[in-house]
């Protein structure tokens, strides 16, 4: 595999999120695709499961695997646009099978803590406020 030095040009918030929906826009199909690939089946296979408290378990470590494979993938064939003419479904799978662990790791951090400022927020909202 040849190494190529690519050299990104500094941008502003606006020209980043510009520079973001052409990419998307211009490999929509790609994307999608390699969303699709993973998430239907593991869709289904979470609505397969017991809806009871045994199989949410299950449900969410399958949720986890999914996501991180997905947004992974993504996230390669994203930079991939910069480095070579054509991202393919292919290489961004092959590079995030390899990190699949501490991505999952990753992915399970992140949702617990989404979900821990969320409770947080919820509960803790009112408090402090004067009584009318």
């Amino acid at each position: 595999m040849v190494q190529k030095s690519v050299a990104l040009p500094q941008r502003n918030v606006r020209d980043l999120l510009s520079q973001t929906f052409a990419i998307y826009g211009r490999h929509l199909v790609l994307l999608v695709a390699t969303a699709a690939l993973v998430q239907v089946p593991a869709t289904w296979l979470i609505l397969a499961m017991p809806t009871d408290i045994k199989g949410l378990v299950p449900s969410i470590a399958v949720s986890l695997l999914a996501n991180a494979l997905v947004y992974g993938a993504i996230a390669h064939q994203v930079g991939q646009h910069y480095v070579a003419e054509r991202p393919s479904i292919r290489a961004g799978y092959a590079a995030v099978w390899g990190r699949i662990v501490s991505l999952t790791i990753l992915t399970a951090l992140l949702a617990g803590l989404t979900i821990a400022a969320t409770l947080a927020t919820t509960f803790t909202a009112g408090v402090g406020d004067p009584v009318t």
